[in-house]
């Protein structure tokens, strides 16, 4: 009894992740007009223009700064002929 206990509690875990997953509700995501400034900004980037960036990332802003430093690096690390530049003069840097 016990162990078919423990397979009915996974089988409704499995359907309720999976329920959302296959039929996703679709809500929408706003895009700022800052943050379109500066997608804008960056893909009107001629090739053997330079990009300066500072990397102070201290740990108590690492979560919420990582994840935008990481998207707009690889989205100019794509763009051809663009140099960018890395500038760490932080204690944490």
């Amino acid at each position: 009894l016990d162990r078919n206990y423990k397979q009915v509690i996974y089988l409704c875990l499995f359907a309720v992740i999976a329920i959302p997953l296959l039929n996703p509700i679709g809500l929408p995501v706003p895009i700022d007009d800052t943050t379109m400034d500066v997608y804008n900004r960056l893909d009107s980037l001629q090739p053997g223009d330079v990009v300066v960036m500072g990397s102070n990332i201290g740990a108590a802003i690492y979560a919420e700064v990582y994840p935008q430093y990481v998207a707009i690096l690889e989205h100019l690390f794509r763009m051809e002929g663009v140099k960018v530049i890395l500038v760490g003069h932080g204690t944490e840097a």
